[in-house]
């Protein structure tokens, strides 16, 4: 993956594209953080690569949705996002050696304070996934720093066998999905005086 970087005001550490993304950070913000800082925020948006959010976050953006203005939509697209962000975040530190984990955590939760704190407002052009994007910043350094909840939950093969036959049974359902409201829009067209 190419990273970039930006000469800028605005704090930067970003992932951003779909297909081919690329890391986006600001001279302002690897001049404001320690290297281990700065390696565990990369891992973090590294999370995000491995998980496609950026491409989950278009999907959702993409798909027709009646209630797409009302609180409940806003609400439940608040929460997937910083559900992302809390996944990228146990992701940036399961990456690393066993014994670096806990000082992986914490240079990750320094950063997000750091970054947080330089940012005036979040960003929000799309597909994008940025280190403090995606709400409560305060629940994820609490997360990061409780040795508790520090281990994140092992993946599972049926997760995506799943998503596969998800994916599957959506591509063989949107052609006579097509096909049918092109009919209709025809039959529209033609009763049109």
């Amino acid at each position: 993956m190419r990273a970039y970087e930006l000469d800028s005001d605005a704090p930067i550490v970003a992932l951003v594209g779909v297909l081919r993304p690329r890391l986006f950070i600001t001279r302002r913000v690897v001049g404001a953080l320690t290297g281990e800082e700065l390696a565990a925020s990369v891992g973090h948006e590294l999370g995000h690569w491995r998980a496609m959010d950026n491409l989950k976050r278009l999907a959702m953006r993409a798909a027709p949705d009646l209630f797409a203005m009302t609180a409940v939509a806003r609400d439940l697209e608040r929460r997937w996002a910083a559900a992302s962000e809390h996944r990228a975040d146990l992701s940036a530190c399961e990456r690393v050696k066993a014994e670096d984990r806990a000082r992986t955590r914490c240079a990750l939760a320094s950063a997000i304070v750091k970054v947080a704190r330089m940012t005036p407002m979040p960003a929000t052009a799309e597909p994008l996934c940025t280190l403090v994007d995606g709400g409560d910043i305060a629940s994820r350094v609490r997360s990061l720093l409780d040795d508790d909840a520090a281990v994140a939950p092992p993946r599972s093969r049926r997760r995506w066998i799943g998503a596969g036959l998800a994916a599957a049974s959506l591509a063989f359902g949107y052609a006579p999905l097509l096909r049918a409201v092109h009919l209709a829009t025809e039959m529209l067209v033609q009763s049109l005086p």
